[in-house]
């Protein structure tokens, strides 16, 4: 079965690290959170998909 490297979960996990610090910042504007919450979620999308092309390769042109 298929999972995550090593370095793909650590790098979910610092995500999730800077997620923890940034919430505890001075809020400046409405949207900081919900912005800031956003951007982390694309992230973690992108190391994800990394499993989704190594399980099914067929599907995606690495070459692009």
């Amino acid at each position: 079965m298929e999972k995550l490297t090593e370095k793909e979960i650590k790098i979910i996990s610092l995500l999730g690290d800077a997620w923890r610090e940034y919430i505890n910042l001075e809020e400046f504007h409405p949207d900081d959170i919900s912005d800031f919450r956003y951007h982390i979620h694309r992230l973690q999308d992108l190391i994800s998909q990394r499993l989704a092309v190594r399980i099914h390769p067929e599907l995606f042109n690495k070459n692009k």
